[in-house]
């Protein structure tokens, strides 16, 4: 039986993609060679990128391109809306050409993505390539069409984008006990924001300490990208614990002047 006291601070110091990301398509169709873009708007020469849209077959393909808002939900999902619809679009700002390409066999064309928005503005968006095939001929049998597509996303972000980031929630709560095992077993649910303009890549851990202060279990937080404005779920399986009193304390290093910190008191009886 776990009973629980929270509280949050932040520490100063340092601490000691229905969404597939495919480069190439299930029969090596077409292939891209950058999935992320990087746009600096401050820099007038940072504001246009270019990736490569590759044909792998013998038979020249016609590929169509296709700008979306795209976001993580709290678990770090993928999703996708239509352009100007979602929180940090960049709209109309996000210029594509061009939206159609012929690509001879085994050859290479080039795709230039260009931000035109406000030089302070941070926001995305994501580029789908997908080959424009015809129609399978008609069948008297019913059938599924697999459409595949690459999304190349794109970051708009300047330089001084303000790095901030603060954890909102420490608690306990339940996950599976493994892959294979849906019983539920105890966790720590860690929830971190980020609050500042750029985008984020933290990392961190929660270290669990007994009434002693002794490190009884340590949980690392894998690298996690997150947006600006977007709140990040986190759930780690606590390890079976001795009867006692414990402090959760979570650490989340997101590349600004702090770490960013949480802390949960529970018991074990």
């Amino acid at each position: 039986m776990y009973t629980v006291k929270t509280s949050g601070r932040a520490l100063m110091g340092a601490f000691a993609l229905l969404f597939v990301l495919t480069p190439v398509r299930a029969f090596g169709q077409l292939s891209v060679d950058e999935l992320e873009l990087m746009l600096r708007p401050e820099q007038p020469a940072q504001r246009t990128s270019v990736f490569r849209v590759t044909n792998n077959t013998g038979s020249p393909i016609q590929a169509m391109l296709d700008v979306q808002d795209w976001n993580r939900d709290e678990n770090g999902v993928n999703k996708f809306a239509p352009l100007s619809s979602a929180a940090g679009t960049c709209g109309e700002h996000l210029k594509v050409f061009p939206l159609s390409i012929r690509i001879d066999a085994h050859g290479t064309e080039a795709v230039r993505v260009t931000f035109d928005g406000p030089a302070q503005q941070s926001c995305w968006g994501i580029v789908f390539v997908q080959a424009n095939e015809p129609p399978p001929p008609p069948e008297k049998k019913s059938q599924i069409t697999y459409v595949m597509r690459t999304g190349v996303k794109i970051y708009v972000e300047p330089e001084n984008a303000v790095r901030s980031g603060e954890v909102d929630s420490v608690k306990l709560s339940e996950t599976a006990a493994s892959e294979t095992d849906t019983t539920k077993v105890p966790a720590i649910e860690l929830r971190f924001r980020n609050d500042g303009s750029a985008h984020l890549k933290p990392t961190g851990a929660v270290e669990v300490r007994s009434a002693d202060n002794q490190v009884a279990a340590r949980l690392p937080i894998a690298e996690f990208p997150i947006a600006p404005g977007d709140v990040r779920r986190i759930v780690l399986r606590l390890p079976a614990l001795p009867a006692g009193r414990y402090v959760a304390l979570g650490l989340v290093d997101y590349g600004g002047s702090d770490i960013a910190a949480g802390q949960l008191e529970f018991e074990v009886k």
